[in-house]
């Protein structure tokens, strides 16, 4: 599949699941499950912890849709629009399993290519944006560059959390964030800067492109 093909597989992922259904989401996991190498171990070790470290957040979603959305009560003999809320029990399981979808989207993204790869693709997907101005390649390269980087600063954190002395980190977060960022800056200043080489003229075929965009209008105008 061409690298601008799975960009914009991923965008249109994205834009459907903005408005999906159970359903609809569930069998947008079971495509994004089988576009996953089922061989590659070290690759669903990385994407399970990172949906575990993201806990927190799909927690805080879930709570807020479950108490924030009225409607029939969660448990028999509530008044009608209370909270907690079906209603909202079912918003909030449906918004932290498409994000859920789309994280593990990403991470087919990004280890389905390489970086060369990934930034032709990127670039030819945002090339509209040069008639703005936007240097298109500049803005590929530090996306790709920022998205490798965040494995990284996820092992500086756990690493400052480690080494805190005593209590817990979370409660003078201004010092932790602080020490976080100074161990990303030595980090920086040690590690070389990358070379990225971009690919041009790279033109991804029309039977590629045309099933994705007719299913993603089919999706989001006839569902």
């Amino acid at each position: 599949m061409h690298p601008a093909t799975r960009v914009l597989l991923v965008i249109a992922l994205a834009t459907v699941l903005a408005r999906a259904s159970m359903a609809q989401v569930a069998i947008a996991g079971v495509l994004v499950a089988g576009l996953l190498p089922w061989r590659d171990a070290p690759g669903w070790r990385r994407l399970a912890r990172g949906l575990w470290q993201l806990k927190f957040l799909f927690l805080s979603i879930a709570v807020l849709y479950l108490f924030l959305t009225p409607g029939q009560a969660l448990w028999p003999g509530g008044e009608p629009g209370a909270v907690p809320s079906r209603e909202g029990l079912a918003e909030g399981l449906l918004r932290v399993f498409a994000l859920a979808a789309l994280v593990a989207a990403v991470h087919w993204l990004m280890r389905s290519q390489s970086r060369a790869d990934l930034i032709a693709g990127l670039g030819w997907v945002l090339r509209p944006l040069r008639l703005v101005g936007l240097d298109v390649d500049r803005v590929a390269v530090r996306l790709v560059l920022t998205l490798e980087t965040v494995p990284r600063l996820r092992v500086m954190v756990a690493a400052t959390r480690r080494d805190w002395a005593r209590g817990s980190p979370w409660r003078q977060p201004a010092v932790f964030g602080a020490r976080v960022f100074a161990r990303a800056m030595v980090h920086a200043e040690r590690r070389p800067p990358p070379r990225v080489w971009v690919p041009h003229d790279v033109r991804p075929p029309l039977w590629q492109l045309t099933p994705v965009v007719g299913v993603t209008a089919a999706l989001l105008f006839w569902f």
